[in-house]
């Protein structure tokens, strides 16, 4: 146990060296990325060519250090079934601090296999939004809230996390810090 709790240490530390790095040899790899900004498309190509690289060197741990407004609602999903898919457990942390995993990212934050945020971060305000010319508009219809909703616990079910947390992000736009969700997410 204490050598695992050593190599998260590591991990961390190592994680914050680089955007995107390659550590360890043959047997011990991790790979590191960075979603930073909107979650998109090229969101979506981006981690999946992690994933993709990490299998064919059989990488031991993927980290990808999430700094996120939200975005789109399917970018957000097909991530989420990319990472839920993993064969490699993916390590979201929530990473500088003053960082957010807010809307989509909350959605990624739950969905992963190993979920950490750094002091100073924060996680929540979840509600779809639908951007306009005019700005944004905050959706409200049942069908949709509720179908994000269940989203959103069915994946932090799969996790052990809470439920009624991961549902309050979206219904009533809950943000929670690192120190606050600790035993949370």
């Amino acid at each position: 146990m204490k050598s695992k709790i050593l190599l998260v240490h590591i991990v961390l530390i190592l994680s914050i060296l680089s955007p995107i790095s390659f550590h360890g040899g043959e047997s011990n790899t991790v790979i590191i990325g960075s979603l930073n900004g909107e979650i998109n498309i090229a969101s979506e190509n981006y981690v999946e060519n992690i994933i993709s690289y990490a299998s064919k060197i059989n990488a031991k741990l993927i980290i990808l250090k999430l700094d996120t407004p939200g975005g789109m609602l399917d970018s957000v999903k097909n991530i989420m079934s990319m990472i839920e898919s993993s064969q490699i457990p993916i390590y979201v942390y929530v990473y500088p601090q003053g960082a957010t995993a807010w809307s989509g990212g909350a959605f990624l934050l739950v969905s992963a296999h190993i979920a950490v945020m750094a002091s100073g971060t924060s996680v929540g305000s979840a509600q779809p939004v639908e951007l306009t010319p005019t700005g944004i508009i905050y959706v409200n219809q049942s069908k949709i809230v509720n179908a994000v909703v269940a989203l959103i616990k069915h994946h932090a079910r799969l996790h052990n996390r809470n439920e009624t947390v991961a549902e309050m992000f979206i219904t009533e736009n809950l943000n929670l810090g690192a120190y606050e969700s600790k035993n949370i997410i």
